[in-house]
């Protein structure tokens, strides 16, 4: 399971952990969004499918909350045009958000459960996209979800 990461210990100030969490954080965007070209540069000469799957209009039963392999999260509701099928980001103009949820997750700080439908043992994401992209990307292998059967 992916552990919170403490800034050296030459940062001895708020302010000087504020500034690595931004760094390493801004780092690991940009790692993203090159990962995210090559992968999707070489899946489209394998014929590859690179846009998230989309889940349209489910019907939506009973919620409940549980642990989720990141690997069974494959699609979203609404969010195709800003991650692709690994959730790699695929603007850089997502940068700002991007980087202040993996900033508090590299600290270790809490975050809210994602939102997910579970449509025929596939997820898609209802809310917690981004979330899901740093993750991913941390090398994290379950999240907490809330999640909502559809159909």
């Amino acid at each position: 399971m992916w552990q919170p990461i403490r800034p050296a210990s030459r940062h001895n100030t708020l302010a000087d952990s504020f500034e690595w969490y931004m760094q390493e954080a801004q780092t690991l965007f940009d790692r993203a969004l090159w990962r995210g070209g090559v992968w999707r540069a070489f899946a489209l000469l394998r014929g590859e499918v690179t846009q998230l799957s989309v889940c349209h209009a489910p019907v939506i039963t009973h919620e409940r909350i549980q642990i989720v392999d990141i690997a069974r999260i494959q699609g979203t509701l609404d969010r195709v045009h800003d991650f692709d099928a690994r959730f790699y980001p695929l603007h850089r103009e997502m940068g700002d958000r991007w980087v202040k949820v993996a900033m508090r997750m590299l600290a270790g700080a809490p975050l809210p459960a994602i939102r997910l439908i579970d449509h025929g043992g596939i997820y898609y994401v209802i809310d917690g996209h981004h979330r899901v992209s740093v993750a991913r990307l941390l090398g994290a292998h379950q999240v907490d979800a809330v999640v909502a059967n559809g159909r």
